[in-house]
């Protein structure tokens, strides 16, 4: 999986957990849950619109990612969520590649962002991922400047994703998995194949599993049950990427339409099930 999806699942799962108290916005802990994508390498920052002369500018915010939390439940946020779809004006949408094609790269990730709660607001904080210049004593090696900027938003009330929405995702995949998979088994793409397969068989598991191992530095440890279950197969099925991915692919004629119809409904199905699995994080919200 993308590592700008990971980062934000990483933001939104432990940020809840700070916002409600529940742990302390350490920097070193949010680096250890986002296998480092919070920490230095990765490292965000934080902005925000702020009017001048007549005109809006970017303002600093936050230098890092516990400053920001911090700040935000200083400011009373009770709640963050992740958000998935489209940004672009429908003209521009129109001439980009499929939602599956554009997630494995840096303009994909800005498919996805964060939304916080406080009170009757909301905000977005919407991620732009964009590689950097090499910094001294680096040699050619460049890094990416990841930026989220803040956006104020009309209100509403927050996605929980309750027990019931978990299950209905976990259904869709159960049903949709064999299809894709014995697509990719005609096509003798096995590697694929055991990839859909594996998430099938995740998806089938009983809660409790007591044959399954969550790291306690994983945000898989901060999840209900149901959420980790579907979480750790969408992570397994998402084959989304560049060269030698699933992406790569490409088939003539009727195989090619199929092709496309079942990595939409793959692509749909698995965003919508990362998104539920994350947003279960908010059921514990005090909201």
């Amino acid at each position: 999986m993308q590592t700008s999806i990971e980062q934000a699942m990483a933001l939104v799962v432990v940020g809840n957990r700070v916002l409600r108290g529940e742990l302390d916005p350490d920097p070193r802990r949010l680096c250890a849950y986002s296998n480092g994508l919070l920490g230095r390498e990765h490292r965000p920052t934080f902005v925000e619109p702020v009017a001048k002369s007549g005109s809006f500018r970017q303002s600093p915010y936050a230098t890092s990612s516990a400053g920001w939390l911090r700040r935000l439940r200083a400011e009373g946020v009770k709640a963050l969520a992740l958000r998935h779809g489209a940004r672009r004006a429908s003209a521009q949408a129109a001439m980009e590649p499929p939602a599956q094609v554009r997630s494995a790269f840096a303009e994909g990730a800005e498919d996805w962002w964060i939304e916080a709660w406080r009170g009757d607001s909301r905000d977005a904080w919407l991620p732009r991922w964009r590689l950097g210049r090499a910094r001294r004593g680096e040699g050619r090696a460049q890094r990416w400047r990841i930026v989220y900027t803040r956006i104020p938003l009309a209100p509403e009330k927050p996605p929980r994703s309750g027990p019931e929405e978990i299950e209905a995702l976990r259904a869709a995949l159960l049903a949709h998995l064999p299809e894709i998979g014995e697509f990719a088994f005609r096509r003798r793409l096995e590697s694929f194949g055991e990839c859909f397969e594996a998430a099938w068989e995740r998806l089938q598991r009983p809660i409790p599993d007591p044959s399954a191992f969550t790291s306690p530095t994983e945000i898989e440890s901060l999840l209900p049950e149901d959420a980790v279950r579907l979480l750790k197969a969408a992570r397994i099925a998402w084959v989304f990427g560049g060269m030698h991915s699933w992406n790569d692919l490409g088939f003539a004629g009727e195989a090619g339409e199929r092709y496309e119809a079942l990595s939409a409904r793959l692509h749909a199905l698995l965003t919508a099930a990362i998104t539920a699995a994350v947003n279960a994080s908010l059921r514990q919200a005090p909201l």
